[in-house]
């Protein structure tokens, strides 16, 4: 989702009200929502004011959900505090020096402790990731003599399957969602690679028939695209 749009839908701002604010046509806001028209720079400075000062790099870019995350935390950082605070209501008969509360409830202070949770969680799996994908792309880059000075005792192969393993259970444990693929095709790449179909039954106690059809065609997609 490009930028403007999410950050107008976080805001609950719709075309209409940010084209008064800038004093432009709707049909222009509408344009630069879609991606199909640069927001002219002199315009940026001024979203970023009336969205609360966030950064301007946002507007048109194509969001990542790093990027969602951080906008929905900077939405509640900057927010007025009489908008993010309910004020608590002393009930009838209650003496309020015998309350051991605030005067003000924070409503939104378990969202941006779970977005917090999640921005960091996010984080650590994409560093995950560029360290598996630096250590694949250093593989293709070496020959079988300078793979062995490289990775020493264990071959490259098995030295990026324990890579692999060890960022399956970090998944596993943040309970990330789709990680039954990643897991699938690391199963195929430690008892299936390399073995004949023909007795990929005898591979695990209890072969699925479901996942060994999956097996043949990550197999056969992988030769099909050159990759073995």
């Amino acid at each position: 989702m490009i930028g403007l749009e999410f950050i107008c839908k976080v805001h609950k701002k719709d075309q209409k009200e940010i084209a008064e604010k800038l004093k432009i046509a709707a049909p222009n806001i509408s344009s630069w929502l879609k991606g199909t028209r640069d927001i002219p720079s002199k315009y940026l400075p001024i979203l970023s004011k009336i969205f609360r000062g966030i950064s301007s790099e946002y507007f048109q870019k194509e969001l990542t959900y790093v990027d969602e995350l951080k906008i929905r935390i900077h939405r509640i950082e900057t927010m007025e505090f009489e908008d993010r605070h309910e004020p608590f209501i002393v009930p009838n008969g209650v003496d309020y020096d015998d309350l051991l509360i605030d005067e003000y409830v924070d409503d939104y202070e378990n969202e941006l402790a779970y977005l917090y949770k999640e921005l960091n969680k996010t984080l650590q799996v994409d560093s995950y990731q560029n360290r598996i994908s630096s250590l694949i792309e250093l593989l293709k880059g070496l020959d079988k003599e300078n793979q062995q000075t490289e990775f020493q005792d264990r071959s490259a192969e098995e030295h990026i399957l324990t890579k692999l393993n060890s960022y399956l259970d970090f998944l596993q444990k943040f309970n990330v969602k789709g990680i039954n693929t990643l897991d699938s095709i690391v199963t195929y790449f430690n008892l299936y690679d390399g073995v004949d179909r023909k007795k990929w039954y005898t591979q695990e106690m209890f072969p699925n028939e479901k996942q060994l059809s999956f097996y043949s065609d990550f197999k056969d997609l992988l030769i099909k695209h050159g990759v073995m």
